[in-house]
């Protein structure tokens, strides 16, 4: 008999739950960049915004790690600076 660790549905669950998450972090977090939720720009823990994503609260470098080996984000440059671009990896359309 399987164990509840050997679940497929229920470890695919966790790793949804993970990424809801981070994203919801990120939401919370960073500051919108455009009108669609696709960029984000990094802040520091006092929540002003810095260029480098090396200066940004390691709470939100968290977010950002976990979501891009996800393949759900990723760090671009802009004129700005850094920022985070949120990837719709399934093409739902889903707003970020």
């Amino acid at each position: 008999m399987a164990s509840q660790q050997d679940d497929p549905a229920l470890i695919a669950r966790a790793f949804e739950l993970a990424d809801e998450s981070m994203i919801e972090r990120i939401k919370s977090v960073a500051v919108r960049s455009d009108e669609h939720g696709v960029l984000w720009g990094f802040v520091a823990w006092d929540g002003s915004q810095v260029a480098d994503s090396s200066l940004a609260s390691p709470y939100l470098q968290e977010a950002v790690a976990w979501l891009s080996l996800r393949g759900l984000c990723e760090v671009i440059e802009e004129p700005g600076g850094e920022c985070i671009l949120m990837i719709d990896e399934d093409d739902t359309g889903r707003p970020y």
